[in-house]
């Protein structure tokens, strides 16, 4: 069983959040570790794959796309700006493709020129999608 300082729901929200006033700079320093650690993680993993569609392989050009809106949550550096675990943005991912950002701007021009014009979709889309 676990020793809780307080069976008061409300002095041990009082007694945590006393803590985390006194631990400000410790919870800040860890937090921002561990963001680091996951953005890191995200230049690894992008750094072992290449655009989909052209090929391109530096890392720092590499988008993640998502393939399909509805299962998006939010963005992928959202996800590492809040300080979400790696699972989590791992899961995230594994909704994507990568693509470069030259690609992935192509995407999303096709995407609005079908939505503004109700054009039939290019050939980029039955190629890759």
């Amino acid at each position: 069983m676990l020793n809780i300082p307080y069976k008061d729901k409300e002095k041990q929200n009082k007694y945590q959040n006393d803590w985390a006033k006194r631990n400000r700079k410790k919870i800040s320093e860890y937090k921002k570790k561990k963001r680091k650690k996951v953005r890191e993680k995200v230049k690894e993993y992008k750094q072992l794959h290449k655009c989909k569609i052209c090929k391109e392989s530096r890392w720092y050009c590499l988008d993640f796309h998502h393939k399909e809106i509805k299962s998006k949550n939010k963005r992928i550096s959202r996800f590492v700006s809040d300080g979400a675990s790696w699972n989590k943005v791992l899961n995230e991912i594994n909704k994507c493709i990568i693509v470069c950002s030259n690609c992935h701007r192509e995407i999303h021009f096709n995407k609005e020129s079908e939505k503004k014009h109700t054009i039939k979709k290019s050939n980029f889309f039955d190629r890759y999608f």
